[in-house]
């Protein structure tokens, strides 16, 4: 069965598929310039014993969904700002209705903390536009 998909506010696994081809075929970026995170959520809804092997392993409860390994080079720069950072964290959440906890909002601000650039994104649009301030792409 094929589930359609809601144009006005799609899901977030929806939008994370988008942003992955997006950030995939960037120049600057590309496959392997990025990862994204598999989020705990999806892994407490299932084998609660394997999700304590996996907290045991180091699993983070709300790492921001994607990290960006890339950091902008001079070149390609749009903002001289952005020269100074590493890379870039976003925590993509749904168009409409996403809101981050306090424990992503602290991932976040301790990814600033260590010279990323960090966004929480309501839909794969304003990731993309967020990025656009300071990759050339």
């Amino acid at each position: 069965m094929i589930r359609k998909v809601n144009p006005v506010n799609p899901p977030e696994s929806h939008e994370m598929k988008c942003l992955a081809l997006y950030l995939n075929a960037h120049p600057q970026i590309g496959p392997y310039g990025w990862a994204k995170y598999v989020g705990e959520r999806i892994l407490r809804h299932g084998d609660y014993a394997y999700y304590k092997s996996l907290l045991a392993q180091g699993l983070k409860p709300g790492h921001p969904d994607v990290v960006i390994y890339s950091s902008p080079t001079a070149a390609s720069c749009r903002a001289p700002a952005a020269l100074m950072f590493k890379g870039a964290a976003i925590e993509l959440k749904r168009r409409k209705g996403g809101k981050s906890t306090a424990l992503q909002d602290l991932w976040l601000s301790e990814f600033a903390k260590r010279g990323y650039l960090v966004c929480v994104a309501h839909g794969f649009g304003e990731a993309r536009e967020f990025l656009k301030k300071y990759y050339r792409y």
